[in-house]
């Protein structure tokens, strides 16, 4: 089990720069809604670390869906649940 959640800048700014897309593009309610679902996957991560898919490119690394348009990578380390970017699906 997951003792401490950490977020590089990187998950930092993608989360925060989702959330500025879904409040000027979509709605302020939906904007709350990505978070509120984000938060519950983290909650859950927490919980199952071994939840996510192991990722093709880097060891260690998993990811989860978050809608489908939207997935987070992590790697979990000494019970930290490291949040390394929050990735949208439509991009390579």
């Amino acid at each position: 089990m997951v003792e401490e959640v950490i977020w590089l800048q990187r998950a930092r700014k993608s989360f925060s720069d989702i959330i500025k897309y879904l409040k000027s593009e979509w709605t302020y309610d939906t904007a709350v809604e990505f978070h509120n679902r984000t938060m519950l996957i983290i909650d859950l991560i927490c919980e199952f670390p071994e939840i996510g898919i192991l990722t093709k490119r880097r060891e260690n690394l998993r990811k989860f869906l978050i809608t489908k348009h939207n997935y987070i990578i992590y790697r979990i380390f000494r019970n930290k649940l490291i949040i390394i970017d929050i990735a949208d699906t439509r991009k390579k």
